[in-house]
């Protein structure tokens, strides 16, 4: 099955073109929340790219949050206008679920939530499989200490930046940092599960993930 992917909630962000787990297309805007001009030429271009249209799609995928607010309305806005106008069905995932560890063990997905402290998913990594532990929450800076406690690494995509707000509140903690992009195949396949369970939308509409 062919989905579109399209995560603009962080700086990192990404569109994508995923097959069967396979990821045909992949381009990553300029980095920062200024980038809506360039995500419908390059959903544009990535369709040139693979030859097919936007009536090819099974499915489109779309990060809903948290992240900033101005990002979360970017591509959920070309995702509905594009579901709604193809009728091709439309998911949202968390954008927490989109970053993961490249290495066994437990993890936390976290992302700077500015004054609120920060957002955060914690999980569990054993090869290829993914076991969430936690639902998303946001916590003060401080608490992190405590409520991550179980945690080995903190994936994100904002490293230097968010690390050295979290080391001036909690010096002592020994976690490892892993900084990346959203990784599209994980989308497409959370996008794929929630298509067969039914949890999608055609009529133009997406429930959004704020979390402020």
């Amino acid at each position: 099955m062919l989905s579109l992917v399209i995560e603009t909630c962080t700086e990192r962000a990404i569109v994508a073109f995923v097959e069967d787990g396979h990821c045909l297309f992949m381009a990553g805007l300029p980095y920062g929340f200024h980038n809506s001009r360039f995500l419908v030429p390059k959903i544009d271009e990535g369709f040139e790219c693979i030859k097919k249209q936007p009536q090819d799609l099974d499915f489109i995928v779309a990060g809903v949050g948290p992240g900033s607010y101005t990002g979360i309305r970017v591509g959920a806005t070309v995702a509905k206008t594009m579901s709604y106008s193809c009728k091709v069905p439309l998911v949202g995932i968390s954008t927490l679920e989109c970053f993961l560890p490249d290495c066994d063990g437990s993890f936390a997905a976290i992302l700077d939530a500015k004054m609120a402290g920060a957002h955060f998913l914690k999980g569990d990594c054993k090869g290829d499989l993914i076991t969430y532990t936690s639902l998303p929450e946001i916590c003060k800076l401080e608490e992190l200490t405590e409520k991550l406690s179980d945690v080995t690494t903190l994936v994100c995509p904002h490293g230097p930046a968010l690390r050295k707000k979290i080391e001036e509140v909690c010096p002592d903690a020994k976690w490892s940092w892993l900084e990346t992009g959203p990784d599209p195949i994980r989308m497409s396949q959370l996008g794929k599960e929630k298509l067969d369970r039914g949890e999608y939308t055609q009529d133009g509409s997406l429930e959004l993930l704020y979390m402020r």
